[in-house]
């Protein structure tokens, strides 16, 4: 009787294939990124689509 167990050790993708990986939002969620930095994202207004910036929409 032989019995292994397999191991995931390394797993790279692109930004929308490492979230559902990783079951986080993806780079245009609100919290988009990885690290999990505490950057939100901003969007303009009835839009869905977040962008990581660090100024809101519309402000000087």
């Amino acid at each position: 009787l032989f019995r292994s167990n397999l191991y995931l050790l390394l797993a790279t993708a692109d930004s929308p294939g490492m979230a559902y990986l990783n079951g986080l939002v993806g780079h245009n969620g609100a919290h988009g990124c990885r690290l999990f930095c505490g950057q939100r994202g901003r969007h303009r207004p009835s839009k869905p689509t977040y962008y990581p910036a660090l100024l809101s929409y519309g402000s000087d």
